[in-house]
């Protein structure tokens, strides 16, 4: 396995370990699931959500590090493709919550913004960026 492979795997397998491990840690509290003016139904989602993002980048990490090895570089490509809709997911509902009363932060537009720029929109495309250079990498590798 050359270079390329091997580094585009290690920035797939970090993207899919922070998405799968990092929301959980920020939303399993009171600010999210255990909200005390949430309904029931809408704690219910977000675990439903924090859930299924984090099954989708092990299954990722799983298929990426199993793989057998002529397997490895479409292994990857799958890696990126599932934590690429994890990604995707985020960027629609931040994308489109004006329609539906979201924010990307509790604080709504009140909250912090180091740089001048919300913490989880720079979070996740710095995550999507990498991604792209993972699949660069996979693309341009030789093996």
């Amino acid at each position: 396995m050359n270079t390329r492979i091997r580094l585009a795997r290690g920035l797939v397998t970090f993207t899919a370990v922070f998405l799968a491990i990092v929301p959980l840690v920020a939303d399993l509290n009171e600010s999210h699931v255990f909200h005390p003016e949430w309904t029931g139904h809408a704690r219910l989602h977000t675990v439903w959500l924090l859930g299924s993002n984090s099954l989708v980048c092990l299954v990722a990490l799983f298929w990426m590090w199993r793989a057998r090895a002529e397997e490895i570089p479409r292994a990857i490509g799958l890696g990126i493709t599932l934590v690429a809709c994890v990604l995707a997911g985020f960027f629609i509902a931040a994308g489109t919550q004006a329609l539906y009363g979201g924010s990307l932060t509790d604080l709504g537009d009140d909250g912090p913004k180091p740089g001048g720029v919300n913490p989880n929109l720079a979070a996740f495309s710095v995550h999507a960026c990498i991604l792209g250079v993972a699949l660069y990498l996979l693309r341009t590798s030789r093996d």
